[in-house]
């Protein structure tokens, strides 16, 4: 087994670390038949958990349903990519670049997910020296990431009970 080389990060000071952000708003909300306000509760405390700075890039995917609604929410700059179907969100977002792309550009990876599909990627990436996050709103949390020893944060139990208690 050989060792993994981590770059230290100050995350105090964000504009000096290069953020790539890869949001699942339906993962972060709870599902796909969730309300538009409940989407926008998700990515406001999405933006508290994950501190979006400026020069971050922000990918945000979800159904077609929820990324017509999002326009109304989500600020400009952020790419938004939409597909249907089982895993469309996961599938787009990984689309969005493999772990040596990412490595060569970014100091810090994102996930705003708890989904395991993204746990090859966050390993992947965190070994060619890459700070990983993995923010989890009401989706499950996979047990890949923190057996694999990245930072799992989870949206403030407040903002959940908003979320859930607006859908009841």
């Amino acid at each position: 087994m050989t060792a993994t080389a981590h770059r230290t990060i100050d995350l105090t000071s964000r504009r000096t670390c290069r953020t790539l952000h890869l949001v699942d708003l339906e993962n972060l909300s709870g599902g796909p038949s969730r309300p538009a306000d409940e989407h926008a509760r998700s990515w406001r405390a999405y933006e508290d958990a994950a501190g979006i700075a400026e020069g971050d890039q922000v990918v945000v995917a979800a159904s077609g349903r929820t990324m017509r609604d999002a326009v109304w929410f989500l600020p400009t700059g952020i790419a938004s990519r939409s597909a249907n179907g089982a895993d469309g969100a996961d599938r787009v977002l990984l689309e969005v670049g493999d772990a040596a792309w990412i490595a060569s550009r970014f100091d810090r990876l994102v996930i705003g997910s708890g989904d395991h599909a993204f746990a090859e990627l966050a390993d992947a990436v965190q070994a060619l020296g890459v700070e990983v996050e993995v923010v989890v709103g009401a989706g499950w949390c996979s047990s890949l990431y923190r057996r694999a020893g990245h930072t799992v944060r989870h949206l403030r139990r407040d903002d959940l009970a908003q979320i859930g208690r607006a859908h009841v």
